[in-house]
């Protein structure tokens, strides 16, 4: 092949409900979560090109992923997700392809946003897109997702789902409206595997679904009002105990005129979601005067996952 290039937009998630319940067959923990793509993300340069062969045999030395970053935080080595995901891809298709990647970051890390978990559906995507015709098959690409993260299946599709399992069940669920959203990131990261352990010396054992799955998807289609009345995070509790400074500010959102506001994830990010963007920017005003050291960002709801752009 001669050299191709793509850039793709690797969304952000909020999850509007998730229950955490007892670790599944694959040691991971089941899920039962609404989640939700939105218009915040990072955006992957791939490139790529052919090995070249000599007399035969490819040339020795030439290496197959090279990637960059844009936030030097982030590890550019086999312990980044899209360098994991590259690698997976490759060994499952047998293309003796090279890869250079390049990451505008701008989903913090760590905060309970899926940013890596996006960036690793949409490097998938693009290569899937660039293998054409050789691309792997539907089944195989979704295993290859959950094995690289539970939240990766969702951030293949992206937009509204329901997630069961351990990650690997996604069911799409109807669109919701484009709702104004409020970000709320405390500057503090969250290790996702040290929260699940939080949350299991919490608690043994399985726990009972306080809502069956039609109650969970009947409610999207409902009143929004209705979010706070039935939606949860199991982390939310973990995530005040441990840092109890945070809760006058999910006080304040709670407050507001938001109709819905939650934790994201294991933290430590918080959001907002409001009917009106006047509503929502008004709230912004006020609370970037009180809380000083938060940083606020505007989003919406996006009713996608990871959408292809312009080169």
């Amino acid at each position: 092949m001669n050299e191709q290039r793509l850039k793709i937009f690797a969304p952000a998630k909020i999850n509007l409900h998730l229950e955490v319940l007892g670790k599944g067959p694959h040691g991971l923990h089941r899920l039962q979560s609404i989640m939700q793509s939105i218009d915040l993300g990072d955006e992957l340069l791939v490139e790529c090109s052919e090995i070249q062969s000599s007399g035969g045999s490819v040339v020795a030395g030439l290496p197959q992923i090279e990637f960059t970053c844009s936030d030097p935080e982030l590890p550019t080595d086999e312990n980044n997700l899209v360098v994991r995901a590259a690698r997976a891809w490759l060994a499952a298709s047998g293309k003796n392809w090279v890869l250079r990647l390049h990451l505008d970051k701008r989903i913090h890390i760590a905060a309970g946003l899926g940013g890596g978990s996006s960036d690793a559906a949409a490097l998938l995507l693009a290569l899937q897109q660039l293998a054409g015709p050789s691309a792997l098959p539907e089944d195989a690409l979704g295993a290859l997702a959950f094995e690289l993260g539970s939240d990766v299946p969702f951030c293949l599709p992206g937009g509204t789902a329901l997630v069961t399992g351990e990650g690997e069940d996604v069911r799409p669920c109807p669109s919701l409206p484009a709702y104004p959203l409020l970000l709320c990131m405390v500057h503090k990261k969250s290790s996702t595997a040290e929260a699940y352990a939080a949350l299991d010396q919490e608690r043994a054992g399985l726990r009972p679904l306080p809502f069956s799955l039609a109650s969970l998807t009947s409610t999207l289609k409902a009143d929004p009002q209705e979010f706070a009345e039935l939606y949860v995070n199991d982390f939310l509790e973990l995530q005040l105990a441990a840092h109890p400074d945070e809760l006058p500010l999910l006080e304040a959102i709670q407050q507001s005129e938001s109709f819905y506001a939650n934790l994201s994830g294991s933290g430590p990010t918080y959001f907002a979601l409001f009917t009106e963007e006047q509503s929502r920017d008004e709230t912004l005003d006020l609370l970037e005067q009180k809380f000083r050291g938060v940083e606020f960002r505007k989003a919406s709801l996006l009713p996608h996952g990871p959408q292809f752009l312009p080169v």
